[in-house]
């Protein structure tokens, strides 16, 4: 996944300057939950195994149907800036099936190394059309709460989520560390079993798509942070 950086004010070069969490929230979560070291290593294992089977018998594993995974957008915000647009989430995902499915304006910019590597992977995303209960829903959630200034803990995601085995879980907020972060995503392995809750993806209000509140620095966030989390 490609990242474009561009040269802006100062406070969007502070931001520009703001790392990915995935390793060090990482290592928190398995600080915090010794058992994990051998869940990931057990996953990592069949992960590896995988890969080599898949390498060997390519063209049973291709398929022409696209996987659809429906989104919900939990905003979690104090009534600032961070209670993004609806158009900023829906521009969003748009962007998310540009660069899952290789049709986004910035392949040309490939360098020519990895220009073999650039694919369709069979994904696209949806904002969800139906909550839980199976009513009509936008995809978007709205609520507010102070979390929203360090949304790096569990009671976050405690907040409000939707069911993991029906939905990708997003969460907006000020700020994902309580400092500059941009945001993070746990890999599978890390939240199995009763870590299941530390499922899905945080991102600070400004890495969010490409209009509205979106640092141009940072657009292409949650294409990353779903690579850690698929």
């Amino acid at each position: 996944f490609l990242f474009l950086l561009f040269t802006s004010t100062s406070l969007f070069s502070q931001m520009a300057d703001s790392p990915c969490l995935h390793q060090s929230q990482s290592y928190e979560l398995m600080q915090a939950t010794p058992a994990m070291q051998q869940q990931v290593q057990e996953a990592d294992e069949r992960l590896e195994r995988f890969t080599e089977e898949f390498a060997q018998n390519i063209d049973a594993y291709r398929q022409e149907n696209t996987l659809t995974i429906p989104i919900v957008f939990h905003v979690v915000h104090d009534n600032g800036v961070e209670n993004i647009s609806d158009a900023q989430i829906i521009d969003a995902v748009a962007q998310l099936n540009e660069d899952f499915t290789a049709t986004n304006p910035e392949i040309p910019n490939v360098a020519s190394a990895f220009a073999n590597n650039i694919a369709n992977v069979g994904l696209q995303f949806a904002l969800a059309e139906l909550d839980p209960n199976g009513n009509p829903t936008t995809g978007i959630t709205r609520t507010q709460s102070s979390i929203t200034y360090n949304g790096g803990g569990v009671n976050l995601k405690e907040l409000i989520r939707w069911p993991r085995e029906m939905y990708l879980n997003m969460w907006v907020v000020y700020s994902s560390d309580g400092g500059n972060g941009s945001g993070f995503a746990f890999y599978p392995a890390s939240t199995e079993g009763t870590n299941e809750i530390y499922d899905g993806v945080v991102s600070s209000y400004w890495a969010i798509g490409r209009t509205g509140t979106a640092v141009s620095s940072h657009y292409k966030l949650l294409t990353h942070e779903i690579g850690h989390w698929a």
